[in-house]
C-alpha cells in the first residue's frame, strides 16, 4: 500500500479528518467493500478517488478509479511493465 499524490491531497484537503489514507490494490477494495467492518463510502470525484471511511478507526482507503475499473488482466501487464 501507498499514498499517492492525489491521495496525499486528498488527505491534506479532504473535509474528513482523517488518521491514516492508504491506497489499496482494486482486490484490497473489493474485499473491503464485502467486510464486517462498518466502513461509508467517501469518494473524491475531484481527484479520481473511489474511497471507504472506517467509522471506528477513522482509516480511509482509496484506490484510483481508472484501477477499480480497468479489467484485472489489463491491471496485471501494466504491474509487470
Amino acid at each position: 500500500m501507498s499514498k499517492s499524490p492525489a491521495i496525499r491531497t486528498n488527505c491534506q484537503t479532504s473535509e474528513y479528518n482523517a488518521v491514516v489514507c492508504v491506497k489499496i490494490s482494486p482486490d484490497d477494495y473489493c474485499r473491503m467493500t464485502v467486510s464486517m467492518r462498518k466502513l461509508v463510502r467517501c469518494d473524491d470525484k475531484a481527484a479520481g478517488l473511489r474511497g471507504l471511511e472506517d467509522l471506528e478507526t477513522g482509516e480511509r482507503i482509496f484506490i484510483d478509479e481508472e484501477d477499480l475499473f480497468r479489467p484485472r488482466m489489463t491491471r496485471g501487464r501494466q504491474d509487470l511493465e
